[in-house]
């Protein structure tokens, strides 16, 4: 495409919400375009995108707004076709952006017309200005595109490199600015050759002139230096074949080329400002022709579900006054019935009590004989029972004769036996020792075992239990705190006689509040 690839730059940005989200060289969007990287962050969403060529002093020479089609993981859809580098090469010329008008593709300029849909209009207006986004990014110079070597303009020879044919634009002359004669109109004007430079524009006259020849005038000069006017002069004609100076005509071609720019750009405004309006008046259009198709459906349905209710509510009428004759008909119907019904129940009703009464005297008279009948054969248990009663107490009292017979030759003979061959009965008891038991307190023993060993230990049966309990658990018994007892190991008293209760059962610490505990615990519980 160029005719040597290190004087211009690629660059590939795409665009955010406002602001341009991110930059890259065209070698890297290469990559992108054959799935060897992706942009996960613009996955699955259309996103706006700018290829800019750039030379060597990171002015922006040519410029494709385009859209690109990113899948869902980021890599850029297959179908996806726009020819860069060619719409770039065959483009219109745009706004001045540093370096001359730029060759510009968007959707109000796209020289391929099966292209358009793929590109977008820039914003021009505002803090949001795209083409401002662009160059201050370009100039940032982030992605280190390559740049002018220092002291490439002191030396002639080294001229900025070669551009594309496409992208060479004259560089503005400075010429000195010298005041024309007074009157004289300004040189180009009326000059076809001049004007035909940089060619006629829309709103131009057809002759290339610009501004247009005004008529000839008297002219009012400036007052004097002391402030006395100046006589007034015709104006002077200048002759057609004048000549004038190089200077004048270089300043002429300056500003008709700032000119043009500026007519370029602002047409290029007013055409993206007219397709977004299209746009929108057609987007409007489209959703105020959809609604109206919604709308009219709604009607169409609203008006068949009104001339259907009308319809069931013409029928439901007919309908209800049929129904309301048939009810008349057959109230009649009924309550004639109801009257006949009325006079067979009420014979039907005297006919059952009648027979309902003659059928409970019956009922009455067969209960009375049955229950009658059931008396007597209860009765005659009752007295079998008695009998049985009877025979039965007295096999009672006679196996108790035996038994007592049976134990008086058995138990007692075998334990007299044994205390007659010598052998005596002793056990051991806590507090007594070995106890020996006769053969005549046998049974008082066995009967209360704990009685019969308190009376032998002189004491009573309470006073044993007590001893028994401080013998099992020598511990202190004292009460420090309602529920809980100082529990400290004491001696163990062996002597039931010998044990007193709230001294013995206590350790020397509690053994003298044995006897007054009630003052003790209060005192104690004060402490706590």
């Amino acid at each position: 495409m160029f005719t040597n690839q290190t004087d211009c730059s690629e660059v590939v940005l795409l665009f955010g919400k406002n602001t341009i989200s991110k930059q890259m060289p065209f070698s890297e969007f290469e990559a992108v375009l054959d799935t060897y990287a992706t942009i996960p962050e613009f996955g699955g969403q259309e996103a706006r995108a700018a290829y800019l060529v750039v030379d060597l002093s990171l002015n922006i020479t040519a410029c494709v707004l385009f859209l690109v089609d990113f899948c869902d993981d980021g890599s850029i859809n297959k179908s996806w076709n726009v020819p860069l580098r060619h719409m770039a090469e065959i483009a219109a010329p745009g706004p001045d952006l540093g370096s001359g008008p730029i060759r510009l593709v968007c959707h109000s300029q796209c020289p391929i017309a099966w292209q358009q849909n793929a590109t977008w209009d820039p914003n021009m207006s505002g803090a949001a200005d795209d083409f401002k986004m662009m160059v201050s990014l370009i100039k940032e110079n982030k992605i280190c595109l390559p740049t002018q070597g220092p002291g490439a303009g002191n030396n002639e020879a080294s001229a900025p490199a070669q551009q594309p044919a496409w992208a060479a634009q004259a560089p503005p002359q400075q010429a000195p600015q010298q005041q024309a004669p007074y009157g004289a109109p300004s040189p180009g004007w009326g000059n076809p050759q001049a004007a035909s430079q940089w060619g006629a524009q829309p709103g131009m006259p057809p002759n290339g002139n610009w501004p247009p020849p005004q008529p000839a005038q008297w002219q009012q000069p400036p007052p004097d230096w002391n402030g006395a006017p100046r006589p007034q002069y015709p104006p002077q004609q200048a002759p057609q074949n004048q000549e004038y100076p190089p200077a004048q005509g270089q300043e002429d071609e300056v500003s008709r080329a700032k000119t043009a720019s500026l007519l370029r750009k602002l047409r290029l405004r007013l055409t993206t400002l007219e397709n977004a309006k299209t746009k929108e008046l057609a987007e409007h259009q489209f959703e105020r022709q959809k609604e109206g198709q919604h709308f009219k459906i709604q009607k169409r349905r609203l008006q068949s579900f009104i001339n259907s209710l009308t319809e069931q509510n013409e029928a439901q009428k007919q309908q209800l006054t049929s129904q309301k004759s048939q009810i008349a008909s057959l109230e009649e119907s009924v309550e004639t019935k109801l009257q006949k019904a009325v006079k067979h129940e009420k014979k039907e009703i005297m006919a059952l009590k009648q027979n309902f009464q003659r059928r409970l005297e019956e009922n009455e008279v067969e209960e009375i004989a049955r229950l009658k009948e059931i008396c007597q054969v209860k009765e005659m248990e009752l007295l079998y029972k008695e009998e049985i009663t009877h025979q039965l107490r007295e096999e009672v009292v006679v196996l108790r004769r035996d038994k007592i017979r049976l134990v008086d030759s058995g138990a007692d003979n075998f334990l007299k036996k044994l205390d007659s061959l010598g052998l005596s009965f002793i056990n051991f008891h806590p507090g007594i020792g070995h106890l020996s038991i006769p053969l005549e307190d046998m049974s008082k023993y066995m009967d209360d075992t704990e009685s019969y060993v308190a009376e032998k230990c002189l004491v009573s049966q309470e006073a044993y239990a007590k001893w028994r309990r401080h013998y099992d658990q020598p511990v202190c018994q004292c009460e420090t705190r309602p529920g809980e007892i100082c529990g400290e190991k004491i001696q163990r008293q062996q002597v039931p006689a010998q044990y007193i209760e709230g001294e013995t059962n206590r350790c020397t610490r509690h053994k003298k509040q044995g006897v007054n505990d009630a003052p003790y615990r209060s005192s104690n519980d004060g402490l706590a």
